[in-house]
């Protein structure tokens, strides 16, 4: 394949968000696990962080490592990091035994879309237009094969 070069004007482009509806055909292990640990991630963090100041404003929390059993402030301090590391690890546990039923319920259902926010570039100029179409038949052509 040859590649073509074409220069275009150096304009700014700003990027326009906008909603669409995604069909998702086809999901990648690697991919649902980051989503689901970030998912993990960010709730153990906000459990964490609750647990934390529920303990320094003078609340019953506990914490249980092992056979040592805190209370109070230090074990708001132990929440803050335990917290996160355990849904973490509670959520990739889940996430490996619901991968394979979500990619049975995408082949049954394949219309199943997802609202997105995309950002999308609009082309300015008439150059512009023939990148951008370049482009998507080059992305078109590398899902083909």
């Amino acid at each position: 394949m040859e590649q073509q070069n074409i220069e275009l004007e150096s304009k700014p482009i700003k990027p326009k968000i906008i909603q669409k509806p995604i069909p998702i055909r086809r999901l990648e292990f690697g991919a649902f696990m980051k989503l689901a640990m970030l998912a993990g991630l960010s709730s153990g963090i906000v459990m964490g962080i609750f647990m934390f100041v529920l303990s320094a404003l003078g609340g019953n929390v506990y914490a249980n490592v092992g056979p040592i059993r805190l209370t109070g402030f230090y074990a708001g301090l132990v929440n803050l990091i335990l917290a996160p590391v355990l849904t973490s690890i509670i959520v990739a546990w889940f996430a490996l035994i619901a991968y394979l039923p979500l990619k049975l319920y995408l082949k049954i259902f394949k219309n199943t879309r997802f609202t997105a926010l995309i950002d999308y570039i609009e082309a300015e100029t008439e150059e512009q237009d023939i990148v951008s179409e370049q482009m998507q038949q080059s992305q078109q052509n590398k899902v083909d094969d």
